[in-house]
This record gives structure tokens, sequence and C-alpha cells, in this order.
């Protein structure tokens, strides 16, 4: 019964993961709009600053202005070169969330609330 089990959640675990194509990694680019943010007293206005990720096989570097992070990431296939990825930033409970269209070489990053979504395209 156990091997049944343990064999069982092996194989749903393989349908889950994958890679992503070779040829779809690299460095995705777009620009974060502005958005504001209620503070409770005041309303603030956060200006539009440029986005990158750099996808590799192992990793997922994000930068937002002035910061980055890196951290591994989990992909989900959804069809052929489309796929759901999740990044677990560093320092935060919170899981960035990127949909990746290979055969229009762009990236929607999912904006964490208040952040707009993000449309990025492939650095070629």
């Amino acid at each position: 019964m156990k091997v049944l089990v343990l064999s069982f959640l092996l194989i749903s675990s393989f349908g889950l993961i994958s890679q992503i194509k070779r040829k779809d990694l690299g460095r995705y680019q777009g620009t974060l709009a502005a958005y504001k943010i209620n503070s409770g007293k005041e309303l603030l206005t956060v200006q539009a600053c440029p986005i990158s990720v750099s996808l590799n096989k192992e990793n997922l570097i994000l930068k937002i202005g002035p910061r980055e992070y890196t951290a591994t990431y989990q992909v989900k296939k959804l069809e052929r070169r489309k796929y759901e990825i999740l990044v677990k930033v560093p320092y935060s409970d919170l899981k960035e969330s990127f949909s990746l269209n290979g055969k229009r070489k762009e990236m929607l990053r999912k904006g964490i609330f208040p952040q707009p979504d993000c449309k990025l395209t492939k650095e070629l």
C-alpha cells in the first residue's frame, strides 16, 4: 500500500514540474508602470521603473529598479512553450508569479498588490 501511494505521489509531482526549453531561457525586460499606495494618511505615488528577469536553468534573477533578487523557481507547463513560473522571494513569504510564452517571446509578471501587472519581452 505504501509503495502504491508513494508511486502516485512521484508520478503526480513529475506532471507538475517541468523544465523550460533552452531557447526560452534568457533575459526579459520591461517597465513597471507607476502606481499609487494608500498609506492610510496620504496617497503615495511610486514612479515607473525598469524591470528585468534573467532566467537560466538553476535560478531566476529579478531586478526591479536598483534592487536585485536571486531565487530558485518552480515551473508548471501549461501548454507547448507556455509555462507558469513561481518564485519565492528571499526575505518574504510572498511568491512572485510569471507567465512565459516562448512562442511570442514574452513574459507577464503578475504584480503583488498594489503593483500592476507588467509585460516583459525577450532581449535578443
